[in-house]
Protein backbone atom coordinates (compact mmCIF):
# COMPACT_ATOMS: atom_id res chain seq x y z
CA UNK A 1 0.00 0.00 0.00
CA UNK A 2 1.27 3.46 -0.82
CA UNK A 3 1.81 5.97 1.96
CA UNK A 4 0.09 9.37 1.66
CA UNK A 5 3.36 10.99 0.58
CA UNK A 6 4.00 8.55 -2.29
CA UNK A 7 2.63 9.40 -5.73
CA UNK A 8 -0.06 7.13 -7.07
CA UNK A 9 -1.87 6.99 -10.38
CA UNK A 10 -5.15 7.67 -8.62
CA UNK A 11 -3.88 10.95 -7.19
CA UNK A 12 -2.49 12.13 -10.50
CA UNK A 13 0.78 13.85 -11.13
CA UNK A 14 0.15 17.17 -9.43
CA UNK A 15 3.09 18.39 -7.38
CA UNK A 16 4.84 15.02 -7.44
CA UNK A 17 6.15 15.71 -10.98
CA UNK A 18 8.42 12.99 -12.29
CA UNK A 19 7.66 10.68 -9.35
CA UNK A 20 3.95 10.87 -10.17
CA UNK A 21 4.61 10.24 -13.83
CA UNK A 22 6.78 7.29 -12.87
CA UNK A 23 3.89 5.84 -10.84
CA UNK A 24 1.59 6.12 -13.87
CA UNK A 25 4.23 4.53 -16.11
CA UNK A 26 4.78 1.67 -13.67
CA UNK A 27 1.09 1.01 -13.35
CA UNK A 28 -0.13 1.50 -16.93
CA UNK A 29 3.01 1.45 -19.09
CA UNK A 30 2.72 -2.19 -20.10
CA UNK A 31 -0.94 -1.80 -21.08
CA UNK A 32 -0.13 1.34 -23.10
CA UNK A 33 2.76 -0.29 -24.97
CA UNK A 34 0.88 -3.52 -25.70
CA UNK A 35 -2.20 -1.65 -26.90
CA UNK A 36 -0.09 0.54 -29.18
CA UNK A 37 1.82 -2.48 -30.49
CA UNK A 38 -1.43 -4.35 -31.13
CA UNK A 39 -2.94 -1.39 -32.94
CA UNK A 40 0.11 -0.26 -34.96
CA UNK A 41 1.87 -3.63 -35.47
CA UNK A 42 5.23 -1.84 -35.40
CA UNK A 43 7.43 -1.90 -32.29
CA UNK A 44 9.18 1.42 -33.01
CA UNK A 45 5.91 3.27 -33.65
CA UNK A 46 4.41 1.69 -30.53
CA UNK A 47 7.36 2.89 -28.44
CA UNK A 48 6.94 6.38 -29.89
CA UNK A 49 3.25 6.32 -28.99
CA UNK A 50 4.15 5.10 -25.48
CA UNK A 51 6.34 8.18 -25.00
CA UNK A 52 3.71 10.45 -26.51
CA UNK A 53 0.98 9.09 -24.21
CA UNK A 54 2.96 9.72 -21.05
CA UNK A 55 4.02 13.14 -22.30
CA UNK A 56 0.31 13.92 -22.79
CA UNK A 57 -0.44 12.61 -19.29
CA UNK A 58 2.31 14.79 -17.82
CA UNK A 59 1.10 17.88 -19.68
CA UNK A 60 -2.58 17.14 -19.13
CA UNK A 61 -4.65 19.98 -17.77
CA UNK A 62 -7.28 17.46 -16.75
CA UNK A 63 -7.28 16.93 -13.02
CA UNK A 64 -6.03 13.38 -12.90
CA UNK A 65 -7.54 13.03 -9.42
CA UNK A 66 -11.01 13.47 -10.91
CA UNK A 67 -10.71 10.68 -13.48
CA UNK A 68 -13.19 7.95 -12.52
CA UNK A 69 -11.32 5.14 -14.29
CA UNK A 70 -7.63 5.97 -14.93
CA UNK A 71 -6.97 2.79 -16.93
CA UNK A 72 -9.84 3.45 -19.33
CA UNK A 73 -8.77 7.10 -19.62
CA UNK A 74 -5.14 6.28 -20.43
CA UNK A 75 -6.17 3.61 -22.95
CA UNK A 76 -8.34 6.21 -24.68
CA UNK A 77 -5.34 8.56 -24.78
CA UNK A 78 -3.33 5.65 -26.21
CA UNK A 79 -5.83 4.92 -28.97
CA UNK A 80 -5.98 8.62 -29.87
CA UNK A 81 -2.17 8.76 -30.02
CA UNK A 82 -2.20 5.67 -32.27
CA UNK A 83 -4.64 7.39 -34.61
CA UNK A 84 -2.40 10.44 -34.65
CA UNK A 85 0.64 8.26 -35.43
CA UNK A 86 -1.20 6.65 -38.34
CA UNK A 87 -2.04 10.08 -39.77
CA UNK A 88 1.54 11.35 -39.73
CA UNK A 89 3.05 12.02 -43.16
CA UNK A 90 5.36 9.26 -44.37
CA UNK A 91 8.44 11.52 -44.36
CA UNK A 92 8.08 12.04 -40.62
CA UNK A 93 7.93 8.31 -40.05
CA UNK A 94 11.19 7.44 -41.82
CA UNK A 95 13.29 5.29 -39.48
CA UNK A 96 16.66 6.56 -38.33
CA UNK A 97 19.71 4.47 -39.13
CA UNK A 98 21.11 2.54 -36.21
CA UNK A 99 17.87 2.33 -34.21
CA UNK A 100 17.12 -1.21 -33.09
CA UNK A 101 14.33 -2.79 -31.11
CA UNK A 102 15.12 -3.89 -27.58
CA UNK A 103 15.79 -7.58 -27.27
CA UNK A 104 13.39 -9.50 -25.06
CA UNK A 105 14.63 -11.21 -21.96
CA UNK A 106 12.52 -14.29 -22.52
CA UNK A 107 14.26 -17.46 -23.49
CA UNK A 108 14.19 -18.49 -27.11
CA UNK A 109 12.44 -21.73 -26.19
CA UNK A 110 9.63 -20.00 -24.30
CA UNK A 111 9.18 -17.50 -27.08
CA UNK A 112 8.93 -20.26 -29.68
CA UNK A 113 6.36 -22.19 -27.64
CA UNK A 114 4.24 -19.11 -27.01
CA UNK A 115 4.44 -18.05 -30.63
CA UNK A 116 3.36 -21.46 -31.86
CA UNK A 117 0.40 -21.78 -29.50
CA UNK A 118 -0.88 -18.24 -30.10
CA UNK A 119 -0.11 -17.73 -33.79
CA UNK A 120 -3.46 -18.92 -35.14
CA UNK A 121 -5.53 -16.99 -32.60
CA UNK A 122 -3.42 -13.85 -33.12
CA UNK A 123 -3.92 -14.04 -36.89
CA UNK A 124 -7.65 -14.49 -36.46
CA UNK A 125 -7.97 -11.54 -34.07
CA UNK A 126 -5.69 -9.37 -36.22
CA UNK A 127 -7.81 -10.14 -39.27
CA UNK A 128 -10.93 -8.72 -37.62
CA UNK A 129 -12.08 -5.27 -38.69
CA UNK A 130 -10.79 -2.58 -36.32
CA UNK A 131 -14.01 -2.01 -34.34
CA UNK A 132 -14.23 -5.72 -33.50
CA UNK A 133 -10.49 -6.09 -32.93
CA UNK A 134 -10.33 -3.18 -30.47
CA UNK A 135 -13.34 -4.48 -28.49
CA UNK A 136 -11.72 -7.92 -28.22
CA UNK A 137 -8.40 -6.41 -27.10
CA UNK A 138 -9.95 -4.14 -24.48
CA UNK A 139 -12.35 -6.79 -23.17
CA UNK A 140 -10.17 -9.89 -23.05
CA UNK A 141 -6.67 -8.50 -22.74
CA UNK A 142 -7.21 -5.38 -20.64
CA UNK A 143 -10.26 -6.84 -18.86
CA UNK A 144 -12.32 -3.67 -19.17
CA UNK A 145 -16.08 -3.83 -18.71
CA UNK A 146 -18.35 -3.17 -21.67
CA UNK A 147 -19.20 0.23 -20.17
CA UNK A 148 -15.51 1.13 -19.85
CA UNK A 149 -14.87 0.01 -23.43
CA UNK A 150 -17.74 2.22 -24.57
CA UNK A 151 -16.10 5.16 -22.78
CA UNK A 152 -12.72 4.42 -24.38
CA UNK A 153 -14.10 4.02 -27.89
CA UNK A 154 -16.81 6.67 -27.63
CA UNK A 155 -19.70 4.27 -28.38
CA UNK A 156 -22.64 2.95 -26.38
CA UNK A 157 -22.40 -0.11 -24.16
CA UNK A 158 -24.89 -1.88 -26.44
CA UNK A 159 -22.65 -1.26 -29.44
CA UNK A 160 -19.73 -2.78 -27.54
CA UNK A 161 -21.78 -5.87 -26.69
CA UNK A 162 -22.87 -6.23 -30.32
CA UNK A 163 -19.29 -5.89 -31.56
CA UNK A 164 -18.04 -8.47 -29.05
CA UNK A 165 -20.79 -10.89 -30.06
CA UNK A 166 -20.02 -10.44 -33.76
CA UNK A 167 -16.28 -10.73 -33.10
CA UNK A 168 -16.80 -14.03 -31.28
CA UNK A 169 -18.86 -15.33 -34.19
CA UNK A 170 -16.20 -14.31 -36.69
CA UNK A 171 -13.40 -15.83 -34.59
CA UNK A 172 -15.29 -19.08 -34.17
CA UNK A 173 -15.92 -19.33 -37.90
CA UNK A 174 -12.30 -18.52 -38.71
CA UNK A 175 -10.77 -20.87 -36.14
CA UNK A 176 -13.07 -23.73 -37.10
CA UNK A 177 -12.05 -23.28 -40.72
CA UNK A 178 -15.26 -21.56 -41.73
CA UNK A 179 -13.46 -18.73 -43.52
CA UNK A 180 -12.47 -15.16 -42.94
CA UNK A 181 -15.59 -12.99 -42.75
CA UNK A 182 -13.95 -9.98 -41.07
Amino acid sequence: MLSPSEPSPERGIGDSGERGLSAWMDRYGDAVLRTALFRLKDRQKAEDVYQEVFLRVYRSEVSLQDIANPKAWILKVTLNACRDAERRPWWRQAPLLGRHSRETTESVERTAVLAETNRELWRAVSALAEPFRMCVLLYYYHELSTREIGDVLGVSEGTVRSRLHRARQLLKATLEGGGDDA
